[in-house]
């Protein structure tokens, strides 16, 4: 299995017996009551086309929500994720 960064490009599915491969997205996010686009992390199955993530890949899809919220309000407002 490929790996970079501690991701793995393709795992086996724990829905079906297919193969998931990595993905990036960018996707529209709310967050208090804003939305925001911002790059996904998952994985996708093209066997069974199912999408899931790993804890892993949600605390990088919230690292990125986090930055564009800061990008919006730069007076430091503080967020769920700013340890990740």
């Amino acid at each position: 299995m490929e790996e970079q960064d501690g991701i793995i490009g393709k795992i086996p599915c724990p829905l079906c017996d297919g193969i998931a491969h990595f993905k990036t997205e960018i996707r529209t996010l709310s967050y208090r009551d804003e939305t925001y686009m911002t790059e996904c992390f998952f994985y996708h199955c093209d066997h069974c086309n199912e999408g899931f993530t790993t804890t892993q890949l949600d605390d990088l899809t919230l690292k990125n929500l986090t930055i564009e919220f800061k990008k919006r309000h730069p007076d430091g407002q503080p967020t769920p994720w700013d340890d990740l």
